[in-house]
């Protein structure tokens, strides 16, 4: 979401265009990573189930 905000600040405020853009590497490798753990995980079972 910082992302977002800082390339859209970005057209009005040059600096914050820059640290979008700098920023784009580590939110890709974030997205990727966080892509990967939810993809490991097992699905969540209910702790208690009634019948």
């Amino acid at each position: 979401m910082l992302l977002v905000i800082s390339l859209c600040a970005g057209l009005v405020i040059t600096p914050f265009a820059h640290l979008g853009y700098d920023l784009l590497p580590f939110s890709a490798f974030l997205l990727t990573l966080g892509s990967f753990l939810t993809a490991v995980l097992p699905p969540l079972k209910p702790a208690f189930v009634r019948s």
